[in-house]
């Protein structure tokens, strides 16, 4: 029998808003518009196109409790060989044919009632920021905008306290559109041009317990990584308060659950368990 590990799954949560163009109000993001937008490549298991991207929506998006919207997205990737390894074997090459791709899966469930958006995702899997795009099948009057949700109590304390250090890792910077000026968003605008998939930075006082950095580029650059927040896996910074240390997370610290599953070493979470956890995670967060 298999031996079962637990593991704790992170899900955050986002505010859907689909803007008027013209008024700039928003109307009211409504997934079943979207679903029925893509219902037959959905039912013909067809990859969608979009935007520099491959992905597929699977059959199993459903609505339950007259409300929820939960299903998966596989983001595809293009390899033309996959290599098998085997302890004390030849390496042996795996040749996929045109129609066949390697794919990693996003969950999420989407409340028409409070309009509020739960994912989970993966390293690999489709970003936040593609999903968005994924969203804007009306591009003639609307804008689909997908928003973190903040942890007001962090917020706060990064506001109002010295900040000593930050830290911040950027991925798929060729995703990003840099459309203003600052000292992070100028060195990712010469990055995209050289090829670079991600990016990490590091800013340090000098040590002393009363040093920290200057506020002004601090505020600079928590405003840059604000702007691109659905591309950075991490961002944190260390405050002191009364002579203690605390480290916050900058993006993490919007609002989000961890749902923990037992799983196989090299096992999958079930699309069924993971629907009915989430559901029940979401209805005690948003009685």
């Amino acid at each position: 029998m298999e031996q079962l590990v637990k593991k704790e799954i992170k899900y955050n949560y986002y505010t859907v808003k689909k803007i008027n163009i013209d008024t700039n109000k928003d109307a009211g993001f409504d997934i079943r518009e979207w679903i029925l937008f893509y219902d037959e490549k959905i039912n013909s298991n067809e990859v969608i196109e979009e935007n520099e991207f491959m992905c597929k929506i699977e059959k199993n998006l459903g609505v339950y409790k007259y409300r929820f919207y939960v299903g998966q997205i596989y983001r595809l990737k293009p390899e033309q060989k996959i290599k098998k390894i085997k302890e004390k074997k030849d390496t042996d090459v795996i040749e996929l044919q045109d129609d066949e791709y390697i794919g990693e899966d996003m969950m999420f469930l989407y409340d028409l009632k409070s309009k509020i958006l739960m994912v989970q995702q993966n390293r690999f899997s489709l970003s936040v920021n593609r999903l968005e795009l994924l969203f804007n099948v009306d591009r003639s009057n609307y804008v689909i905008s997908i928003d973190e949700i903040p942890d007001k109590k962090v917020t706060d304390k990064i506001n109002n306290r010295p900040i000593t250090k930050l830290k911040c890792r950027v991925n798929n910077i060729s995703d990003i559109d840099v459309d203003k000026k600052g000292p992070l968003l100028n060195t990712i605008h010469q990055l995209k041009g050289d090829s670079v998939n991600s990016y990490y930075l590091e800013l340090s006082s000098r040590r002393g317990k009363e040093e920290c950095l200057n506020k002004e580029l601090v505020d600079r650059y928590i405003e840059d990584l604000a702007s691109i927040s659905k591309n950075i896996t991490s961002a944190r910074v260390a405050t002191y308060e009364n002579g203690k240390k605390e480290v916050l997370e900058l993006f993490n610290a919007n609002e989000h659950d961890f749902i923990e599953y037992s799983i196989g070493v090299r096992g999958s979470i079930i699309f069924e368990e993971a629907k009915d956890k989430m559901i029940e995670t979401f209805e005690n967060r948003y009685k």
